[in-house]
């Protein structure tokens, strides 16, 4: 069973809501109504008492969130939501040149001071300087300046037209307060007990290495339906299974085989799940960089040799249905066109034949079975992948077996997520394993993660410290330019074209491999709680370690009356 993070935490706990002690009485908290969870690592425990949003290691679940919150939400999820957040309406100005956000009025710090927008020019400002902007656009020099219009407003300034990255500057930020964090030097190391948010559950109520607990802030600005959260430590995925089947818990991002049979079977009316798959795709990353990876025509062989089909059913349980060579048809039909889409359906089609046809085009040959380079050498490919993700170490012996079909005889290497997280994080894993690029409301950020130049990190460097996740160090001075050209317009009609161009260098150069789309883990009980995402109600991201779905979630499940 498999957690996949999308954050820089490397061991997030599990979770748990508590009742106030009044209805204590009843068995409420007893019973432990309300639990979430988030299980990545085996024999997992928690790295300690810290609530720093900006920790590289270690950041507790739900001080995302929980603690601090965006400007706004955005989510991909049901085609796509926005709800207004720390900030209420924003307006471009000058030209696409600057935008100004007009902040919510009466929000309070937990500690009872005004949250006003000084605390946003100090947090981009912040990021800047320390190098911790959780979007980007400072360190990379996308935002020129940050400055308040009054007490509720505030202007940011562009270096050029960029017309995306609303969601990143307003949705992938969270802000500090300045009365705080101006006394803070080292923001990736400093440890923070007691934390001061806008968020809805500030409170530090109690922490052991089994357990915390995160209390209501009694100053939110919005109406909550109860009093915390609870955050047990379990060692496997399977004590999250099994607390759940006792009634323990309400919501975990598990993966859970069989879940139907494991999970729902027990009870009927209360025990849910909801995987959907309106999501980017996992994919093979290779190290781009390096002979013969950075060969398109063996990257493109490698997408013709998978059976995917075979990774959905045999890996992933039936509940990742099969990607095209593209990987954008379930978020963003309507940006693929009939042609396109036919072109990459057929370099996703098992069809070793060709593979090979095309392999030695480009001076690759099989000798005794074996697929060798123009060298002369065997290409060797290693799948690594986390041991803690039962699905992903499954779906690597699919394709361990169907890479022989082109002479490639690949090796696995599995070890633990919290040190293979890591070394994903700093290009160090030099090997053949699953990831997947950035959403977003239109395909953009899709390509621009893995396609343009800025995102590019040496082996070594941090990979995601802006988010973008580069991590085959590929990159095209071709797409750089359309992505450039992307920024500069809101016309979709253009955006669409360029779009066209962009998947046209996917399909042929192959920078990634897409195999199936990775669900979002959902699995919830409502024997205790309502109004969790469900495929009727999908107001945001069902997987609680998603930032800020996770925020939307919490602020809206309630109590069973």
């Amino acid at each position: 069973m498999r957690c996949a993070p999308r954050s820089r935490l490397f061991s997030p706990p599990a979770w748990r809501w508590f009742q106030p002690p009044d209805r204590c009485r009843q068995g409420l908290l007893l019973r432990r109504r309300d639990t979430c969870e988030t299980l990545q690592t085996l024999n997992q425990t928690f790295a300690g008492e810290n609530f720093n949003p900006f920790a590289a290691v270690g950041r507790l679940d739900f001080t995302l969130g929980g603690i601090y919150e965006p400007l706004e939400i955005f989510t991909v999820a049901g085609g796509g939501h926005t709800y207004p957040w720390l900030a209420t309406s924003y307006k471009w100005q000058t030209g696409f040149r600057a935008v100004k956000v007009n902040l919510r009025k009466g929000v309070k710090w937990s500690d009872g001071k005004p949250f006003t927008s000084a605390d946003v020019v100090f947090t981009f400002a912040y990021g800047k300087k320390y190098k911790v902007d959780p979007t980007g656009l400072t360190t990379n020099g996308e935002i020129k300046s940050v400055t308040a219009s009054g007490k509720y407003g505030v202007v940011f300034h562009f270096s050029s037209v960029n017309t995306t990255l609303l969601p990143t500057l307003l949705s992938q930020i969270f802000i500090v307060p300045q009365h705080v964090f101006k006394n803070i030097k080292n923001p990736l190391t400093a440890v923070i007990k007691k934390p001061v948010g806008t968020g809805p559950f500030t409170k530090v109520v109690s922490y052991s290495p089994q357990e915390y607990i995160l209390g209501k802030n009694p100053r939110y600005w919005k109406k909550l339906h109860y009093d915390g959260i609870k955050v047990p430590a379990l060692a496997t995925n399977q004590a999250a299974l099994n607390a759940m089947l006792a009634k323990q818990m309400d919501w975990m991002p598990v993966a859970i085989q069989h879940v139907q049979q494991a999970l729902v079977n027990h009870d009927k009316k209360h025990l849910h799940y909801f995987y959907a798959h309106q999501t980017t795709p996992l994919g093979i990353y290779l190290p781009d960089e390096k002979y013969p990876y950075n060969q398109p025509a063996l990257r493109i062989a490698i997408s013709l040799s998978l059976k995917r089909n075979d990774i959905n059913n045999k890996g992933e349980n039936g509940t990742e249905p099969p990607s095209d060579a593209l990987g954008v048809s379930e978020l963003w039909p309507k940006w693929v066109s009939k042609s396109t889409a036919k072109k990459a359906a057929s370099l996703a089609k098992f069809n070793p034949g060709k593979a090979i046809k095309i392999l030695k085009a480009d001076h690759f040959s099989i000798k005794k079975g074996t697929l060798v380079d123009k060298n002369g050498k065997e290409v060797k490919i290693v799948l690594t992948c986390p041991s803690d993700f039962s699905d992903w170490v499954l779906s690597m012996d699919v394709i361990k077996t169907d890479l022989k079909s082109i002479g490639i005889h690949a090796t696995t290497n599995e070890y633990p997520f919290q040190q293979w997280g890591p070394d994903r994080e700093f290009r160090r894993l030099n090997n053949a394993f699953f990831w997947t690029p950035q959403s977003g409301p239109t395909p953009y950020n899709y390509f621009f993660a893995y396609m343009d130049k800025s995102t590019y990190t040496k082996p070594g460097q941090d990979a995601m410290k802006n988010q973008w996740g580069n991590l085959t160090g590929w990159w095209s001075p071709k797409a750089t330019r359309l992505l450039a050209k992307w920024r500069q317009t809101d016309n979709m009609s253009t955006q669409k074209k360029i779009a066209g161009q962009l998947e046209n260098i996917q399909l042929t150069q192959m920078p990634f491999i897409p195999t199936v789309y990775q669900s979002q883990w959902d699995d919830y009980s409502t024997l205790h709680f309502t109004g969790f995402p469900s495929a009727s109600h999908f107001y945001a991201q069902g997987t609680a370690y998603t930032y800020p779905d996770d925020l939307k979630v919490l602020t809206s499940v309630k109590p069973v009356k």
